[in-house]
């Protein structure tokens, strides 16, 4: 018997014979499912695989400015910190250099008037005398200074360890 040339004798054998071809085209689209499944997911696959790739690259991206970013900003405060000591440094240096001079001012003005004093007397009757005097005075501060000098030269200068003169040939 030939599937083609049977004919439905009623309608229930039309309607099973209908419902046989649809399920038939279910069967074959179900059979033809796994290969549309591959080609939709692989298609998926490759744009996932893209947007991860591009995603990498951007936070590769984003890192190297972040640590460009952070690099110069802690140079920027590296240079202001170093400004900032720097002033301090120069104003505590100020400072002292300041009280320094004001106590010596002050020693030299109290020199000036004892100088003054002691040497009112000459000075109306001859100031020839007062600069020999004063000649005098400058003379003895400058060999003092002198050897101050030489005195904390051979202090602070000396090595630390005398040379052993036996062992140099």
């Amino acid at each position: 018997m030939n599937k083609e040339n049977i004919s439905p004798r009623t309608a229930r054998d039309a309607l099973i014979i209908e419902l046989l071809g649809d399920v038939g085209s279910i069967h074959d689209e179900i059979k033809e499912l796994p290969n549309l499944l591959k080609v939709s997911l692989s298609e998926s696959l490759k744009m996932i695989a893209s947007a991860v790739e591009e995603a990498e690259k951007t936070a590769e991206k984003l890192k190297e400015e972040t640590q460009a970013v952070l690099a110069a900003s802690s140079q920027a405060q590296l240079h202001q910190v170093q400004e900032n000591i720097g002033k301090l440094v120069k104003s505590s240096i100020d400072t002292a250099v300041e009280k320094s001079l004001s106590g010596a001012k002050a020693e030299i003005q109290t020199l000036e008037d004892r100088i003054d004093s002691a040497t009112a007397g000459i000075k109306k009757h001859n100031p020839a005398i007062m600069n020999y005097v004063l000649a005098i005075m400058m003379t003895a501060m400058i060999v003092t200074m002198l050897f101050s000098t030489i005195y904390l030269w051979g202090k602070f200068m000396k090595p630390e360890r005398p040379l052993d003169t036996r062992s140099v040939i």
